[in-house]
This record gives C-alpha cells, sequence and structure tokens, in this order.
C-alpha cells in the first residue's frame, strides 16, 4: 500500500529547556524516537535529522561557537547525537530557515529573519555566503539609529533593537498572535507601535537592497503575518528609497513557521537526489 503525502505529514513544538547534560540528550533522543513512530514512518526511509541552533554553528567541527539565545560558547554538537540513531546535521537557525524558502528562482537573496533577535543569510551563487569567520549576516547589529536604543550586544541604535520581534510582543504580554489581532482590529496604540516599527524596517530593506541589489525575503516570527501587510512595507520603503518605483524585489516569508526546522533537513533531501544521478 502506498501511503498519501499527508498521512506522512506530521508536526509538533515541544518546549524543552536546555542544559547541557546528560539527561537533557537522553530525553532528545526519546522526542525524536517518539515522533518518529507516531508519524508511522518507515525507519529504512528516514534520511536523517536535521537540528537548527540560534547560534554560530561550526558544521566542520561540530561546535556551537556562541548562542546568546542560548547563553552559550564552544559547546560540543557531538552531545547531541549521542542518543540520535540517526544521520544528523546541525545548522544556524536562519541560514536554515534561508533554505527553506530560497527558490530556483533567487539565484541571489537577501534572508532577513524577525525574530526574538534579527539575523539572516546571504544567499549566493547558490549556496550561503558564511563569512570568513562563520558571523556573516548579522544583521541585527547594524547600526540605524545612532545614540539610539541600547543593544543587548552593547552598542547602541542596533537593528535589533527596533526590528526584533521583542519590539512588537513587549506590548502584548509576549503574544506576537494578539499584537496582530489587535493591529487587525484597529487598536489605536498598537497602530502606532506598527508605524514605527514599519519605518525602521525600511531602512533596514532599503540599506540592505542598496548593499546587495538582489530579491529580500522578510521572514522570522513576524514575517509569518507579513503577507497581508506587504503594501504598507512597500510604501515605507519607497520614502526611502528614491532609485526605485518597483518594490517587488520584497517578499514575506512563504513559511508562516517552523522554516528553520524544514531547512534543516533539505540538506539530506538534496543528497538524496543528488545520489540519483
Amino acid at each position: 500500500m502506498i501511503k498519501s503525502k499527508r498521512e506522512y505529514d506530521k508536526k509538533e513544538r515541544i518546549r524543552c529547556r536546555y542544559e547541557d547534560s546528560l539527561d537533557y540528550y537522553e530525553t532528545l533522543g526519546r522526542l525524536v524516537d517518539n515522533f518518529i513512530k507516531e508519524s508511522n514512518v518507515d525507519i529504512d526511509k528516514i534520511l536523517g535529522v536535521g537540528i537548527s541552533i540560534p547560534g554560530i554553528v561550526d558544521e566542520d567541527n561540530l561546535i556551537l561557537t556562541r548562542s546568546h539565545t542560548l547563553k552559550l560558547s564552544n559547546i560540543s554538537l557531538k552531545n547531541f547525537i549521542q542518543f540520535i540513531k540517526y544521520d544528523t546535521c546541525f545548522k544556524n537557525d536562519a541560514n536554515s530557515a534561508a533554505y527553506a524558502e530560497i527558490t530556483l528562482n533567487n539565484k541571489q537573496c537577501i534572508y532577513l529573519s524577525l525574530s526574538n533577535t534579527v539575523g539572516g543569510a546571504i544567499y549566493m551563487n547558490n549556496s550561503i555566503y558564511m563569512g570568513d569567520n562563520l558571523k556573516s549576516a548579522e544583521f541585527g547589529h547594524i547600526i540605524i539609529r545612532p545614540d539610539g536604543k541600547s543593544c543587548y550586544c552593547g552598542k547602541n541604535g542596533c537593528v535589533d533593537a527596533y526590528c526584533s520581534a521583542n519590539v512588537l510582543s513587549q506590548n502584548s504580554d509576549h503574544d506576537l498572535d494578539l499584537f496582530f489581532k489587535e493591529l487587525e482590529n484597529g487598536n489605536e496604540k498598537y497602530l502606532s507601535i506598527w508605524n514605527e516599527y514599519l519605518d525602521n524596517l525600511a531602512i533596514v530593506v532599503t540599506n540592505l537592497r542598496m548593499v546587495f541589489d538582489c530579491h529580500i525575503i522578510l521572514g522570522g516570527y513576524v514575517g509569518g503575518y507579513l503577507e497581508n501587510y506587504i503594501l504598507d512595507i512597500n510604501k515605507s520603503i519607497s520614502k526611502y528609497n528614491s532609485f526605485e518605483i518597483d518594490t517587488s524585489y520584497v517578499s514575506a516569508a512563504k513559511y508562516k513557521k517552523e522554516a528553520s526546522a524544514v531547512g534543516a533537513g533539505i540538506q539530506f533531501v538534496d543528497n538524496f537526489f543528488d545520489s540519483l544521478i
């Protein structure tokens, strides 16, 4: 019997606070096993497990060099795979999301991740540009407002302080969905916050366009809500980009959620198809 794609579709989100301990890694392995079992997937058909991590990932040496989100540095990623029975790869979360979002039409592309921190990826010549020190596309720490708000990095006026998802959700009990619901309902307070956010986002997008001259995808937590606000974004961009009338180079992410999870596994799919050639 051939199973339909829908029968294989399964996703699950489980919150489990990270700790560098044997118990945590054993729990991770058990969750993977349970997920596969409940998905009713033939084990022989599993190509591998992709893990996306918010931080600087040294894929060659399997080291998490630094993660502000997890407050970690120099953690061996080999610890994660002690109890995972399948081939496993590790990717930076923004790079993973970019792989999921980028299509064959995007030969050159910028992915701007607007999550609880701002990051991104630079896609050039059919691959992610990593930089000399694996620190490329730290868009969140470009300064757009000198002497502006303080950033967790220690500087002032960084994009992160103006365009992260927290800038919006901190006004709605850290519930981003609630923020956009109130925005849709015409809440004047939220509309004012949103307009200021759009203005700052427009500066960032314009700067990226001036530097890279390519398509820009707005993703991350905020990106999942932007499909209905592209016209507003385009109007804001037009105030700062006097070189172009056409702003179709900007688009909202097609994945509303879980883009980094999808992207982390794409490597295995690509390798599988390459092996068939």
